[in-house]
């Protein structure tokens, strides 16, 4: 591998790091918002996600099961059922740590089974 391919490949996983922490800080930012009970902030902070979102590259597939996660998260924003709304990010906010995790070669910090890595579905980890 030359120099300029290994720097693109660090740059690629940056831009990935930066995507998935980004994410990740704006997902935990609604479930402080829902656990201090600011229904209106964590309504502008979910948009913040979905921006977030749109922002930064991801790979397609990843970004797919994270707007659906974002998705399934909404419906029990808007009938203010702040429990199943928290519940449904937290589960994002930990697929998120296990990836960043993965990408750092380091050891998942959340059951893969439980939450698995984007480019597996749970019945994929053993």
């Amino acid at each position: 591998m030359t120099e300029v391919d290994a720097r693109k490949a660090a740059d690629d996983l940056l831009m990935l790091l930066d995507g998935l922490l980004q994410m990740q800080n704006e997902v935990a930012y609604v479930i402080e918002c829902l656990s201090e009970d600011y229904r209106a902030e964590a309504g502008r902070g979910m948009k913040d996600a979905f921006a977030c979102l749109e922002k930064h590259p991801l790979p397609e597939s990843w970004a797919e099961q994270i707007e659906a996660m974002l998705d399934e998260a909404v419906p029990p924003l808007n009938t203010r059922n702040l429990v199943l709304c928290s519940r449904k990010l937290y589960g994002l906010r930990r697929r998120l740590a296990n990836q960043v995790a993965y990408l750092l070669r380091a050891k998942s910090p959340y059951s893969e089974q439980l939450y698995p890595l984007f480019e597996r579905e749970k019945s994929d980890v053993s």
